[in-house]
């Protein structure tokens, strides 16, 4: 009996973990605000700041130079998207390299269909699953 009694318990051990696995817990992004710390895997240029903000269904930004602006949706298992977005049209010089960034940045973010909260991050990424852009909490 008390064998018995372990094995159950043993059983319950490794079942209840993996009842969890496919489980989507709902994401609200709602009155949150993140910074951009990597994006496709490398740090940003030196000097630069890309932020993103969610408000009421928007988002909005510095894409590095020019602030951005759009509607988002969140659909089940993460799913993400940004649509009917404009971005200002400034030319900046400095830092060398930013109006290259931001291309890649408006790039990433209109691309990306997922989005997961992991930890303080904020990751946006392809249908893959790769990492297109990662964020922390902003501080301001």
């Amino acid at each position: 009996m008390r064998k018995r009694g372990l094995l159950v318990g043993l059983a319950l051990l490794v079942v209840l973990p993996l009842s969890s696995c496919g489980t989507s817990v709902e994401i609200n992004l709602d009155g949150t605000a993140w910074e951009l710390t990597s994006m496709g895997g490398d740090p940003l240029i030196p000097g630069s700041r890309i932020t993103l903000a969610f408000e009421g269904g928007e988002v909005e930004g510095s894409a590095g130079c020019n602030r951005y602006f759009g509607t988002y949706t969140l659909s089940g298992g993460g799913g993400f998207q940004v649509s009917e977005w404009a971005i200002t049209e400034m030319a900046c010089l400095s830092p060398e390299g930013v109006m290259s960034q931001e291309t890649t940045y408006m790039g990433h973010l209109s691309t990306a269909c997922r989005v997961v909260l992991e930890g303080d991050e904020l990751k946006l990424q392809d249908g893959s699953g790769r990492d297109l852009l990662i964020f922390v909490a902003a501080t301001e």
